[in-house]
C-alpha cells in the first residue's frame, strides 16, 4: 500500500478527499491531512510518502514552495496538484519543480483514478528498477495470489470467512492470514470489513428502499448497531447520515439553475 498525504486550507475540500474517496481500492493509505505546505514540510523531514495531494494557493507556505522544497532536496515524492486556479505561471512551475500532474477543481473520480493509476505505475517501476528477474517474477507470483485472495473477497463478502478463504486457496489459515499481512500491510479481517464497507456505501447511494438494517443483512451484519458502527469508523459518519448527506448533495446537483 502506498503512503499519501493530501494539503488544502479548506478543510471541507481536504475531509471530503480524503475520507469519501476510496484511496486504499487503488492502492494507496491516506496517512494525514495538512492545511498548509509548512505542516506537511516539516512531517514530511520524518515521514517520508509515495504521494502528496495538494492545493496551490495556502497560507505560510504554497504548494509551488512545497514542490521547490521536494524537487531541491532530491526527495522521491510524487505530486498532484489540485487548483482552483487555471494560470499558466503555476503550471509552468509544476512543471519546473517535477509535478506529476496538475488537475483543475472541480476535479472528477474518472480523473483521480486515472491519474493514480499512472503514478502507482511509475511508482512501481521505480520500486523494481535494477532489480535482478527472479525477486520480480516471485513478486509477480505473490501479487497474482493477493489478486486471488481479493476477488474471491469480492465475490462473497456476504458470508465470507477465513476458514472459506483458505479451503478456497488451498493454504492453512493461520498461513494465509499472516500471507495477507505480510503483503498488503492490512489484516484479512480489516479488508473485508472495508470491501462490506464499500459495498455498503453503494446501496446508500443507489437503492433508496432499502432500510440501514436492510443494507446491513446484505453486507454480511445480522445486526443494524453493529452495522452502523464498522460503518461510522470506517467512514466517520453512521449510514443515516451519509444516506441523508449524499441524498442532499444528489438533489443539489440535479436542481436547475435559476435564471
Amino acid at each position: 500500500m502506498y503512503r499519501l498525504i493530501i494539503i488544502d486550507d479548506d478543510a471541507g475540500t481536504s475531509n471530503n478527499l480524503g475520507n469519501y474517496f476510496p484511496w486504499e481500492e487503488h492502492g494507496f493509505q491516506v496517512v494525514e491531512k495538512f492545511y498548509d505546505g509548512f505542516s506537511a514540510c516539516q512531517f514530511l523531514k520524518n515521514n517520508p510518502v509515495d504521494l502528496i495531494i495538494s492545493d496551490i494557493k495556502m497560507p505560510v507556505m504554497d504548494g509551488i514552495a512545497l514542490a521547490k522544497w521536494i524537487y531541491e532536496q532530491k526527495r522521491m515524492e510524487k505530486i498532484i496538484f489540485i487548483s482552483g486556479y487555471k494560470d499558466f505561471d503555476y503550471a509552468r512551475k509544476a512543471m519546473e519543480y517535477g509535478v506529476s500532474y496538475y488537475c483543475l477543481k472541480p476535479v472528477t473520480y474518472p480523473e483521480i483514478k486515472q491519474k493514480l493509476a499512472n503514478i502507482r505505475q511509475m511508482l512501481e517501476q521505480e520500486k523494481y528498477k535494477g532489480q535482478p528477474e527472479k525477486p520480480k517474477e516471485e513478486a509477480s507470483i505473490k501479487q497474482k495470489q493477493i489478486r486471488k485472495i481479493k476477488e474471491y473477497i469480492e465475490a462473497n463478502y456476504k458470508d465470507v470467512t477465513l476458514e472459506d478463504l483458505a479451503e478456497y486457496m488451498k493454504k492453512n489459515p493461520a498461513y494465509l492470514s499472516r500471507f495477507f499481512k505480510e503483503n498488503t500491510d492490512t489484516n484479512l479481517f480489516s479488508y473485508i470489513t472495508k470491501v462490506r464497507m464499500k459495498k455498503a456505501l453503494e446501496f446508500l447511494q443507489d437503492d433508496d428502499f432499502c432500510t440501514v438494517y436492510e443494507i446491513g443483512e446484505k453486507v454480511g451484519y445480522s445486526n443494524a448497531v453493529s452495522f452502523s458502527k464498522a460503518f461510522h469508523k470506517q467512514y466517520g459518519v453512521n449510514p443515516t447520515e451519509y444516506r441523508n448527506k449524499f441524498t442532499t448533495i444528489k438533489a443539489d446537483e440535479n436542481e436547475e439553475p435559476k435564471n
